[in-house]
């Protein structure tokens, strides 16, 4: 059984977290992304969250793709409330999975995020995981 975790999808949000609160260079930028438009939350994606899950761990990288392909290909997470809990300086896309579709196109471009077989797979609820990998 391969363990995934929506919390471990949800820690790739930390870069941007909180940045609806902070006066910065940086968060007065983001509160100006259209968040329907797929080139901006991409670039976002790319100068934030990718430096971000590179510089990780590689154990928390293997896991935290395959629980991405998995709440992905199941739509078995609610992916607005995650987004949401972030406060991040723009809202999400009008659906929600979209950013995390966005997430998984610039993280593993020319992949494809469907797994074979649910059933290979158990979800985990761990809060603390992500920082298992720090």
């Amino acid at each position: 059984m391969i363990k995934v975790n929506e919390y471990l999808v949800r820690s790739l949000l930390g870069p941007l977290g909180g940045t609806v609160d902070k006066d910065d260079q940086v968060s007065l930028q983001l509160s100006n992304v259209d968040n329907n438009n797929e080139l901006q939350v991409k670039q976002v994606i790319n100068d934030i969250i990718l430096p971000f899950y590179f510089s990780s761990s590689n154990q928390y990288k293997i896991n935290t793709k395959n629980s991405l392909g998995y709440f992905l290909t199941t739509n078995s997470m609610d992916f607005g409330y995650h987004f949401d809990s972030y406060l991040i300086a723009f809202d999400h896309p009008e659906n929600p999975r979209s950013f995390f579709l966005w997430i998984w196109e610039v993280l593993f471009p020319h992949e494809d995020y469907h797994i074979q077989n649910a059933n290979d797979y158990i979800e985990i609820e761990d809060i603390d995981e992500p920082y298992n990998y720090l």
